[in-house]
């Protein structure tokens, strides 16, 4: 390796410690060659540029969280939304993950649930065939409770209740590490650092699950230059 790589792998990799980044020395050689072709390392793991529909299904979602938000104050897009959102691209679907402080009686009736988001979301006149329930689909996770689909003005939304407070860390695969209060993003560490390594990391005890693999797969295919990393 020359004097000059050495060099500029010694500053880069000083420049993203101070920043809080993890990175390995042949994360380093890559990013640099990145940087060689004229990019910035700010177009690493910055926010990229909305594309107009991007900014649509941002101000319609927006409509949706602030309703919930004067309910649940602490509700925030998480996962897959803000990552493609916060790198330009449209969103397929947008997941809301709403803390609550236990699973009571509330979410664990789905009339009752329904009942209670019809008020919540009247002034979007949001009706019953506009909600789907699914009970206890999340009950093999920790913490979550069950979701609720919504679907309204081209968007199809899945509230999450859970008692996690972690938002960010809510989703296990690092790339989806990233949350959106309605005014800002909010990426993890952990979703950065990925950037940056180019790396899809998944805890390696939730590889058994068919519907984690599944999800990988399409991660991968979203991002094929990054690689998959068992924690």
């Amino acid at each position: 390796m020359s004097m000059q790589i050495k060099e500029k792998s010694k500053k880069l990799k000083e420049l993203l410690s101070q920043k809080g980044y993890a990175v390995k020395h042949t994360h380093i050689l890559q990013i640099l060659s990145q940087l060689e072709r004229n990019q910035s390392y700010e177009s690493l793991i910055g926010q990229k540029k909305l594309s107009q529909k991007g900014q649509l299904q941002i101000d319609k979602a927006n409509k949706v969280l602030s309703l919930l938000q004067k309910s649940y104050p602490s509700a925030k897009i998480s996962g897959g939304a803000p990552r493609d959102w916060y790198l330009g691209d449209e969103a397929r679907d947008i997941d809301v993950c709403i803390p609550v402080k236990a699973i009571n009686e509330l979410y664990k009736d789905s009339e009752k649930l329904l009942t209670s988001l019809l008020k919540i979301l009247k002034p979007l006149n949001a009706k019953k065939e506009n909600f789907t329930t699914l009970i206890e689909a999340y009950g093999d996770i920790v913490g979550f409770a069950h979701g609720v689909i919504f679907e309204h003005d081209g968007l199809s939304y899945d509230f999450i209740f859970t008692t996690k407070e972690n938002m960010p860390q809510l989703f296990d695969v690092s790339l989806s590490n990233i949350t959106f209060d309605g005014k800002q993003f909010n990426p993890s560490t952990n979703f950065l650092n990925s950037l940056v390594q180019q790396e899809i990391k998944v805890p390696f005890n939730r590889l058994n699950e068919e519907k984690v693999r599944n999800y990988v797969t399409k991660l991968k295919e979203k991002f094929p230059t990054f690689n998959i990393v068992v924690d």
